[in-house]
């Protein structure tokens, strides 16, 4: 559940683009941020006509939820990951090491 937690609070920063009726939330984030809005489950965002607002192909939305997978599939097969923030010379410096269990290939 808590991955899907994640996932339903992405959907107030696209389905406020509604405002631009013409335009798909998803591609106008994208073009004003750019970056592209990632589903922790591993899905895509898509526009839900019925509800008026954004939902996760994965975990579904607020009023509509969808049983999505426990782990994503980018979590599964770490043993171990290490992480460390370092403010120096100015700025953030962060390190991270993840080791996976070669026999889970994703």
């Amino acid at each position: 559940m808590g991955q899907f937690i994640h996932s339903v609070r992405g959907n107030p920063t696209i389905t406020i683009y509604e405002i631009r009726p013409d335009k798909d939330p998803v591609t106008l984030h994208e073009r004003i941020w750019h970056t592209r809005l990632l589903c922790p489950g591993g899905g895509t965002y898509v526009w839900n006509d019925q509800l008026q607002t954004m939902e996760s192909t994965i975990y579904g939305n607020p009023l509509q939820l969808k049983d999505g997978p426990a782990v994503p599939a980018v979590l599964q097969g770490i043993q171990r990951a290490d992480f460390s923030v370092a403010f120096e010379n100015g700025g953030l410096h962060a390190v991270m090491s993840v080791d996976r269990d070669p026999a889970i290939k994703e």
